[in-house]
Formats: C-alpha cells, structure tokens, sequence
C-alpha cells in the first residue's frame, strides 16, 4: 500500500511502479506502520510476560487498579495494568489517564499536571463485567519522572463515583524490565 501526496507542480499524474524508469526513482516509505507492528508485539509480550511489578495497586469499591509490570523496548514503556471488579456492579469507564504531578505541597501552591497520551492499547474495552478481570498493556513515550513529582494513573468511572488513582513515585527505572529484540522476534 502507497499512501500518495499531490503536488501540483508534478508532470507525471499516473506512475506504472513496473517501468524502469519510474522504478528509478527515489521513493520513500514510512516507518509507522512497522513501527506500530513493533509496538503491538512489544505489547502483546508484556501482556504475556511472568515478570512482574509489586506494590503499585489500589484497591477500593470492590474494584482493584494495579499495575502490575513496567516493561521498556527501545524508546516505549509498556505499562500492563490489571482492572478487577468484584462488586455486582458493571464498571464503566469514563476517562482512563496518566498524568506527572507535582508532589503535594501546602494549600496555596500551585502545582503542575502533565498529561501523557498511549501510544497504544491492546484492549479498547471500557466496561469490566462484574465479577471479572482485565488486563490491558498501556505504551507510552519513554519518560523519566523527575523528583517532587510522580506517576498517577487516574481512572474515573461513567455516571458514578468510584474512582480510583494509582501513584508511582520517581523510583521508575527500579521497577522496568527490558523487552529485548530476540523476544520480539521469535514472538
């Protein structure tokens, strides 16, 4: 598949990709498509990684968030979160962020929240049935949290009030594990 710009100062409207000539020319192709290929691969083996990350969960209203392994592949975090819910009660998910926070000072400071946006999801799912689990793997843009601020994972719920915020302070890079390219590979 070619994806086609049109420029109107071209001579040439149809191009045959099997004559010589045209396949002379110089032709450049986009990476993202490899690129989000790599991405859901890489996402795939966190989902399925033994590996795991401790001490990063909430529990409250019968519905459990946890982050349960950071993983990096070249300049890609993979967060694999766990949702469970054992009220009897469906969980609808409103908003599900990730946000770098200033660390809470006293009342009249201002502080500052940075909004990462997935790069990725390997589920777009946004209920969890009663009674159930779902485990989702989140990529992010590489990112280090600087001191005086931490990670939160904020997940709000539809028409409700259970609501539910994990922190993960700046001790980050203790808590990854490498994805290498063999993995990738033979996946």
């Amino acid at each position: 598949m070619f994806v086609l710009n049109y420029n109107d100062e071209c001579p040439d409207l149809n191009i045959n990709a099997e004559n010589a000539v045209a396949a002379s020319r110089d032709v450049l192709f986009s990476l993202e498509n490899d690129n989000q290929k790599k991405t859901e691969k890489c996402a795939l083996l966190a989902l399925s990684k033994k590996k795991k990350t401790s001490g990063l969960k909430k529990y409250k209203y019968q519905i459990r968030l946890e982050v349960s392994g950071i993983f990096i592949h070249q300049d890609i975090l993979y967060l694999r979160v766990v949702f469970e819910n054992k009220s009897k009660i469906n969980y609808d998910i409103d908003q599900f962020r990730f946000f770098i926070r200033d660390q809470k000072k006293s009342k009249r400071t201002a502080s500052q929240e940075i909004e990462l946006q997935p790069l990725y999801t390997t589920s777009s799912s946004s209920v969890i049935p009663y009674k159930s689990e779902i485990i989702k793997v989140y990529a992010l843009e590489k990112f280090t949290i600087p001191d005086n601020k931490y990670l939160t994972l904020q997940m709000i719920e539809k028409n409700g009030g259970r609501h539910l915020e994990v922190d993960i302070n700046n001790n980050l890079t203790d808590k990854v594990f490498p994805i290498t390219e063999f993995n990738i590979d033979t996946f």
